[in-house]
């Protein structure tokens, strides 16, 4: 993981985001840690003169399993189910009802879905029952763990430095020192998601949250440096579970920095304004129906897109209220490649997916937020519930960055494609997907009302 750190300096962005997610429960009967051994730490090392904490690792002996035994029509129906969660969470999000959220907005639902699988594996009885509606959970779970592995490390496998793209994701699961883990669920952990138990003491909430943040920092470079707000942990929080995300990737074709120019935004409120576009003349996929277009951005490698839907006038609500895996595979397979000239704003910003548990809980699985859940399959009790999600993302795109390696790996199309099909400027709201095109993954999704907020 270092060397991957060092190395990302080295690629220029055609896009950038890192994502966080927090899963945090708390003990339903309250109780403090155990002392595990270790030794005092110093605390001079703290500017702010508190106790650091140095996380122990707790893990299973078991390695992880490099080749799961899934077939093909098990993928499918692990996909089939994470997009349709990742449907039904853009339209709380990004739709006219209770959890929207304004402005400009990106997720991951992938990496959600990611982080509560494993918060899933401990579940059990109703609460599992609960979980596996909302999040769309198909298989059962002696498939799902499976399965995500095997999704996990044919993604990892995008991470191709020749063909500059990173696609980096980390889970960490922090438990109160002291507590005791069933075997069976230290074994579920590392065999699936390559994954242990971080150990913190969150009666001293404060030190603990810093130990989460700075993991934070370092897993997104910098990008996310402070993911739990003050007050955030409590001293009876047990466990939480974080999931960071980093993809970087070339454009297949990049824009030329020098034919970027000045042009009109029109959001949904407020004035218009004037921000750089990027433009190019080149061949993609492409489809125009009545009431929207949407068009295809490759990155280079060819396995991952960036798809972009704008409606002819007006925001995204109407896209938003359509949006479901029928209708976007659908979309996928009507485009066609045509000579496009395309004009696309810079736009970098972050955003907080706020209302989680409230969303989730109308979605099936409320009762793992309550005194009532039941995570036996993890400690062997019913002393643990579900508390809090913290989820917050960043994006940027541009048209390159570093040019220690302008030229790697780029595979740059034809100079003079040929008599342009249709023009499409986005200069107003559109909503933006990045697809891993070979199973249809959605990891990224969000929308852009403003590109300067």
């Amino acid at each position: 993981m270092g060397d991957l750190m060092k190395d990302r300096s080295i690629f220029f962005r055609s896009a950038i985001l890192v994502l966080f997610i927090s899963i945090a429960l708390l003990g339903c009967g309250g109780g403090g840690g155990g002392d595990d051994g270790s030794p005092p730490d110093d605390p001079t090392d703290d500017p702010n003169g508190l106790n650091p904490q140095i996380p122990e690792l707790i893990r299973s002996s078991l390695e992880r399993e490099r080749s799961p035994q899934i077939s093909p029509s098990e993928m499918e129906t692990l996909t089939e189910g994470n997009n349709r969660f990742a449907a039904e969470l853009f339209r709380n999000f990004a739709g006219n009802r209770a959890g929207n959220i304004p402005g400009n907005l990106v997720c991951s639902p992938y990496s959600l879905s990611l982080s509560l699988a494993m918060t899933y594996a401990g579940a059990r009885n109703e609460t599992r029952r609960g979980m596996a509606d909302a999040l769309h959970f198909f298989l059962p779970g002696e498939l799902l763990h499976p399965a995500f592995n095997l999704l996990d490390l044919s993604l990892s496998e995008q991470g191709d430095e020749e063909a500059e793209i990173i696609l980096d994701i980390e889970n960490s699961i922090w438990i109160q020192k002291g507590s005791r883990f069933l075997a069976e669920y230290l074994d579920t952990l590392a065999l699936h998601y390559d994954a242990g138990l971080m150990t913190l003491d969150y009666t001293a909430p404060d030190t603990a949250r810093t130990a989460i943040n700075d993991w934070m920092a370092v897993m997104t470079g910098g990008r996310i440096e402070e993911i739990l707000s003050p007050g955030a942990l409590l001293p009876d929080t047990r466990l939480v579970i974080t999931n960071a995300t980093f993809f970087k990737a070339l454009w297949k074709d990049p824009f030329e920095e020098e034919m970027t120019e000045v042009r009109t935004f029109f959001p949904p409120e407020g004035e218009p304004v004037d921000v750089p576009f990027m433009n190019q003349k080149n061949i993609y996929r492409y489809l125009s129906k009545e009431g929207f277009q949407a068009l295809s951005l490759p990155y280079a490698g060819g396995t991952v897109e960036m798809l972009l839907l704008m409606a002819e006038s007006g925001g995204t609500d109407a896209l938003v209220a359509q949006f479901t895996p029928e209708w976007l595979d659908g979309i996928t397979r009507e485009m066609a490649e045509k000579v496009i000239r395309i004009y696309l704003p810079r736009f970098e910003y972050a955003a907080t997916c706020e209302g989680l548990e409230e969303m989730l809980s109308g979605m099936g699985m409320g009762l793992a937020f309550t005194t009532e859940a039941d995570f036996s399959g993890m400690t062997g009790g019913p002393d643990l519930m579900l508390s809090s999600l913290v989820h917050k993302a960043f994006i940027s795109v541009d048209e390159k960055g570093t040019e220690a390696s302008a030229g790697s790996g780029v595979i740059v199309g034809p100079t003079s494609p040929g008599e342009v099909y249709a023009t499409v400027t986005f200069d107003r709201p559109f909503i933006f997907l990045i697809r891993e095109t070979e199973t249809g993954t959605i990891l990224f999704m969000g929308r852009l009302l403003h590109p300067l907020q």
